[in-house]
Order: structure tokens, then sequence, then C-alpha cells
């Protein structure tokens, strides 16, 4: 028999470490994996795959505070071309794996839980067991995760959880304040279904 595979896939920053942790603690008899950006070969009734999309700009300001880096023409541009081409590597996933591969939005799944619960339901036929949920749910705040990210914990990061607390308004006006390559992300947001 196969191991069967969850393989989180997504550009930077768009929750996919909560992700993650959500099927590899959720769920039984999968392997789970997490991806930003790799050639990828699913078996179709396997494996599946989340492909994980978030407003680009968010992602955008949400990348340079992760980083540490300044909200300059230098950074805006770099990091612009960086989430445009693992934006298009998402996509193409849903493209070249219908069957296998789905769209989650993280502002569905941001801050709810029951979201993904439905979600993985009605996508990936997959239930979500109970007990599981309740250990992930005490484990899991944005207060444990704080202190996850601080030491490196289940793939979080230090500073992986920003002052907003994952919130895309403000990294949206931080970029938006810059009133750098306005139109390159008006565009690339419309290419996502988001307004900008």
């Amino acid at each position: 028999m196969n191991d069967r595979y969850i393989l989180v896939c997504s550009p930077m920053r768009t929750g996919s470490t909560f992700v993650y942790n959500f099927f590899n603690e959720c769920t039984s008899g999968y392997i789970v994996k997490k991806y930003e950006r790799s050639p990828m070969n699913f078996i179709e009734g396997t494996d599946f795959a989340p492909v994980i999309f978030r407003h680009p700009v968010a992602c955008l300001g949400s990348l340079l505070e992760f980083l540490d880096k300044p909200f300059n023409i230098k950074n805006v541009n770099k990091y612009y071309y960086f989430l445009k081409a693992q934006f298009e590597w998402a996509n193409q996933l849903l493209l070249e794996f219908p069957n296998c591969a789905y769209e989650l939005r993280y502002e569905n799944f941001y801050n709810n839980v029951d979201f993904l619960i439905e979600w993985s339901k009605n996508n990936l036929h997959i239930r979500i067991e109970d007990d599981k949920l309740t250990k992930f749910i005490e484990n899991f705040n944005f207060d444990t995760i704080k202190t996850m990210s601080e030491n490196n914990l289940n793939l979080f990061q230090e500073n992986h959880i920003s002052a907003g607390k994952g919130n895309n308004q403000d990294k949206i006006e931080k970029v938006f304040g810059t009133k750098l390559l306005y139109g390159e992300l008006a565009k690339f947001s419309r290419e996502y279904g988001y307004e900008y």
C-alpha cells in the first residue's frame, strides 16, 4: 500500500504553517508535508494538496515584516517578483492536478478553524477527529504560536506572528503607504480575485 500524503502548497506568508499543523495534528493515516515551491508529482485519489492563497499585497507586507526588510523600492520590487512567481506556481498546481489540488483562501480560515474543518470534509473528504481538534485548538492559538515561533517549534520561525496577528488590512495599508508599484500590485491582486 502506498503512503498517503497531504501536501500543503502555497506562496510564502499565506498561513501554510498553521494549515500544515492543522492537518498534521487533526488527521490520521496521512503524511503531511509543506511546500512553498517545488515540482509536484501527485498520485490522484491518494494524495491531496490544499493550495493556499492570500491577498498578494498582504503577503508582500507580511513577508517584508517577517524578513525584517525596509519597505523601500528595492525590497518591494524584489519580493513582488518573488511572490508573483510563487503565486503562478501555486495556480499551476490547481490547473495540472484538478482532482487532488484544491484552493484554500487564507481569509476564509483566518481565525476560523470551523472553516478548515468544513473545507477538509467537502474538498478532501477527510473527517477531523474531535479529540484531536480540541487538542489542536488548545495548542495552536496566537499566544502558543508566538511562543513556538520564538523557539522555532512546529515549523514556526522567529517573527512568524506579526504584531497584527495575521490581519491583512494593516499589511495592505503599510504597502499602500509606500506608493510603490501600485499598478503592478493592483493587477497582481485582481489576477487572484482581490482588490487593491
